[in-house]
């Protein structure tokens, strides 16, 4: 069961973020077939994970969590540049590095940053 309950930690937290009020999860047999559905209020999947008796995870210590590492990735990225973040196996220790000192990390295209040039650049003449 506990696998379905970390199931349902990345189920929560995408359908949290986007504002999702509801989820489907279908429920498969050995072989793949679809044996049941079910639909989960999003805002009730943390409750429901407290109530089976192992508390997996909890909803506000992963809000929590995810507020401070993001406060502190924005202490330490200070500079332009493509940066990278990375966690070994078994590591308990977030490293963060400079890849480049310019860039985009090519995960953007360049329509994208044409498009946001434009869009700058218009609202800089309101």
């Amino acid at each position: 069961m506990v696998k379905y309950e970390r199931k349902l930690l990345k189920f929560w937290i995408q359908s949290f973020l986007l504002g999702v009020p509801r989820i489907i999860v279908g429920f498969r047999d050995v072989r793949g077939i679809l044996r049941r559905v079910e639909e989960l209020e999003t805002r009730s999947i943390p409750g429901k994970v407290k109530r089976s008796g192992r508390v997996v995870w909890d909803g506000n210590l992963c809000i929590n969590f995810t507020a401070s590492f993001l406060e502190w990735l924005k202490n330490t990225i200070t500079t332009e540049g493509v940066w990278r973040i990375r966690r070994k196996d078994r590591s308990p220790v977030i490293e963060v590095f400079k890849h480049e000192e310019t860039g985009h990390g090519d995960i953007i295209s360049h329509e994208f940053l044409a498009w946001r040039s434009r869009l700058a650049s218009n609202n800089s003449h309101d």
